[in-house]
């Protein structure tokens, strides 16, 4: 047995005479990387999260689903809670803990899609680590924590279990044919541009999923490369028989005392392959018209989202770029400031989604993506985040991501489309945006 100390059994109400209890113990400091990689491949409902900057990763094993008024109760009590000073300064209170995860749009669901139901939910266990240390999280008390199977996986892995499992050379993916339907999807993208012109549309984010037959799938790839993706969210969700995991790049938006952090990503460069400096790549793509202009209508949408709220927001005039493992972005890094915990739902409807994941305006878009898009979104280019105890938040965007169901590989990606946009370049982006997904998963 690892040694623990309780910290505190917290209460939480979800209606009318219903409540439940958690307990939160402080362990060892410990690798969620390994934990986890043992975890999904004996769990039926799990998730696993690591920061962009790697400063905290977390493991959630169980959910319970909440109602939306089970839901609106416990961001309640939090925030009380908060008011009252009792979680914003204990140690633990950047612990996740409110979680929610939202389909790109309701009707892209789908059979593809069908065992990730629900919207929000409490985590039944978790373990979460910050630095050197790390907290053991569980629903009820006692017997109901020795019950638990992230409980069994902590208390026999630590300290023994350092390394991740050597991965399964025979579950990489089959020969990914990356060409899969170009001429189908370059032709929906010249017919969307046609109708982008006929009906004032400025953008429209089109995508791809692209299938590989893989009949064994093991996740020790995916923790192996997670270094070789800093800057990005990576993750893993796992409901049932289905497993969806990526590492993106983009932000929707964070929420810390009053402060909302949130970005526009867009606009697009692949990275050298051959000679080419980096340096003129990255100067090409900040003087790019056309990725310019598709950079601009994301941050005019946000910025004219965050004035619903607040008249407090600082951007700087001129993008950034972005260095990720295969790519380049134009960035814009965004805070807003006087803002309260309860304006966080409100904001996030507001923001999701942007026009980086959609088009603009947002209804004209998704009515062309739903006609010439072929298969159902899902959680790709949806929306996953939490409440954290401490009236904190988080939401991302899971993009550079696939989905493992019925022994195939769906790999997702995309590209923005505006008036200038080439349909042979596009297609070529997000081929590039699927390699950087498939080396997730191939040591």
């Amino acid at each position: 047995m690892i040694l623990t100390t309780e910290i505190e059994r917290l209460r939480f109400p979800l209606g009318k005479n219903e409540s439940v209890e958690y307990e939160i113990l402080l362990i060892p400091a410990c690798k969620p990387d390994s934990i986890a990689s043992y975890l999904i491949e004996r769990s039926s409902e799990c998730y696993f999260y690591r920061s962009p900057d790697d400063s905290f990763s977390f493991i959630f094993d169980g959910l319970v689903e909440l109602d939306e008024d089970q839901y609106r109760t416990v961001l309640e009590h939090i925030n009380n809670s908060v008011q009252a000073t009792h979680y914003k300064t204990s140690h633990y209170r950047r612990i996740p803990f409110l979680f929610q995860n939202r389909f790109y749009n309701i009707n892209s669901a789908g059979p593809l899609w069908g065992d990730f139901t629900g919207t929000y939910f409490l985590p039944r266990s978790a373990v979460y680590t910050e630095g050197n240390s790390s907290y053991f999280i569980s629903l009820g008390t006692g017997k109901s924590v020795e019950d638990s199977l992230l409980w069994q996986i902590v208390n026999s892995t630590l300290p023994e279990v350092s390394e991740l499992p050597a991965p399964d050379t025979t579950s990489a993916p089959a020969a990914v044919d990356f060409e899969e339907g170009k001429e189908e999807w370059i032709a929906n993208v010249e017919k969307v541009k046609s109708k982008m012109q006929e009906l004032d549309i400025p953008k429209v984010v089109m995508s791809r999923a692209i299938k590989s037959l893989l009949p064994n799938f093991n996740v020790s790839p995916f923790f192996l490369r997670l270094k070789d993706h800093v800057f990005t969210h990576r993750f893993v969700y796992k409901r049932d028989s289905s497993i969806f995991l990526g590492a993106s790049p983009e932000l929707l938006l964070s929420y810390s005392e009053g402060v909302v952090t949130t970005e526009a990503l867009a606009g697009t460069a692949p990275k050298a392959r051959g000679e080419e400096d980096g340096s003129v790549i990255m100067q090409r793509l900040s003087r790019d018209d056309k990725e310019l202009h598709e950079h601009q209508i994301v941050t005019d949408y946000i910025i004219r989202g965050l004035h619903t709220i607040t008249r407090n927001i600082r951007y700087a005039p001129v993008p950034q770029i972005k260095s990720l493992l295969k790519l380049y972005h134009l960035w814009t890094p965004i805070q807003a400031s006087d803002i309260s915990f309860n304006d966080i739902p409100e904001l996030v409807d507001i923001l999701f989604p942007t026009p980086a994941t959609c088009g603009y305006p947002k209804e004209k878009a998704q009515e062309l993506i739903s006609q010439y898009e072929n298969y159902s979104r899902g959680l790709y280019s949806g929306l996953i985040g939490w409440y954290t105890l401490g009236a904190e938040a988080m939401f991302f965007v899971p993009l550079r991501s696939a989905l493992y169901k019925d022994s195939q590989l769906h790999v997702f990606s995309g590209g923005g489309i505006v008036a200038e946009s080439d349909s042979e370049k596009e297609f070529i982006e997000t081929t590039r945006k699927a390699e950087s997904v498939i080396n997730l998963l191939v040591q």
